[in-house]
């Protein structure tokens, strides 16, 4: 599996993230890790899950004010 390092991400390298897509599954989860521990822990979203916070982020609706439920 081939992970891709966000483009908001730091040049810097003290906050990355990235995630991959499984191949081999059309319709599997999205894989999120810490560039900077590629042998920790990573988080699995569903692709739903993982469309919705994407989109949220772009609007600007995330923030201390504003969860997502």
């Amino acid at each position: 599996m081939r992970f891709k390092r966000s483009s908001y991400s730091s040049t810097q390298g003290e906050t990355c993230v990235e995630i991959a897509l499984p191949e081999d599954i059309p319709a599997g989860p999205i894989f999120i890790r810490d560039s900077k521990r590629p042998t920790g822990p990573t988080l699995l979203i569903h692709p739903a899950a993982y469309t919705r916070f994407t989109q949220a982020l772009r609007q600007g609706a995330l923030g201390p004010d504003n969860p997502m439920t």
